[in-house]
């Protein structure tokens, strides 16, 4: 079974080196989509590097995890797809998923930021061809134990589509992270599918009939990168951009400590707020156990 993976990278990109260098072992193909044009969804100019930046950034870091032979797989197994600012219009391989959507009355309710993703992840689904199921992962997501969501993923129904549970961490802190905690096992990300140029909403392609979960959490620095430089910038430029007030959301975010963190709650940097309950502090070392227990099985 060949699994390739997909990955859309932007300001947070040094997050992407690490999940890269983490599902390295079990991928046959990894496609990394970035804006060549140095712009974000809403078209928000930023200093972007070159891909031959961001591949020496990923060259040392597969040397110190997985050491010299994997940098020898560099040259073959991974492509850099680039695309311009809005992709919906300049990206013609994605039409007729936006023919689809606008066919069933689907493209009226997507904003131009949300059309402008649609058409990246199918214009990245279309190169992965050679490969049986395709992940999807964002650049600040880490997948939890990928040798055996690989060994899980061969016995799936390719018909079905794969989600995994999110674990959200918060806020990175010198001996531990601020955990979401008390969100409802309901709150996935689909990741895997075996069809192409099929995504509708985000990485939904509404064609399978069968979601199933994979046993294996993603964890999620949604707010975070490895430096905790580009916060503003994303609560300007994601998906959720105008939920919530950036500049009030991040005087709180920065406000949260392992003291204090019990005093907040509702901590969603989008609407509802209420989505993200309460905190958590768990130490490094504990993450992955704590994982598992968070939100129990999904149902």
């Amino acid at each position: 079974m060949k699994i390739a993976f997909a990955f859309l990278i932007s300001y947070d990109w040094r997050l992407a080196i690490k999940a890269i260098a983490r599902v390295w072992p079990i991928a046959h193909r990894v496609y990394v989509g970035y804006p060549c044009d140095g712009r974000t969804w809403d078209g928000e100019s930023f200093p972007m590097p070159s891909q031959f930046e961001i591949r020496g950034a990923l060259f040392n870091c597969l040397r110190e995890t997985h050491g010299w032979d994997a940098t020898a797989e560099l040259t073959y197994k991974v492509e850099f797809l680039g695309y311009r600012y809005p992709a919906f219009e300049t990206l013609t391989e994605a039409v007729s998923s936006l023919r689809w959507m606008r066919e069933n009355n689907t493209i009226t309710c997507l904003k131009p930021r949300q059309k402008h993703e649609v058409a990246i992840r199918n214009f990245l689904s279309l190169r992965t061809t050679d490969s049986d199921w395709m992940i999807q992962l964002d650049a600040d997501e880490l997948l939890q134990d990928p040798m055996g969501f690989a060994a899980w993923l061969a016995n799936v129904d390719p018909e079905a589509s794969v989600v995994a549970q999110w674990v959200h961490i918060w806020k990175q802190l010198p001996l531990g992270c601020l955990i979401v905690d008390g969100v409802s096992p309901f709150h996935h990300a689909h990741i895997g599918t075996t069809h192409r140029n099929a995504y509708k909403v985000g990485r939904a392609t509404f064609r399978e009939q069968r979601i199933v979960a994979a046993p294996q959490r993603l964890f999620h620095y949604t707010l975070v990168d490895d430096q905790q430089r580009s916060l503003a910038l994303k609560l300007r430029s994601w998906g959720h951009a105008g939920d919530v007030n950036a500049h009030d959301f991040i005087a709180r975010w920065h406000a949260v400590t392992a003291v204090n963190y019990t005093l907040f709650s509702n901590v969603a940097p989008f609407k509802p707020e209420t989505t993200w309950p309460k905190l958590k502090f768990v130490c490094h070392a504990d993450l992955e156990r704590e994982a598992n227990v968070l939100s129990g099985p999904f149902a």
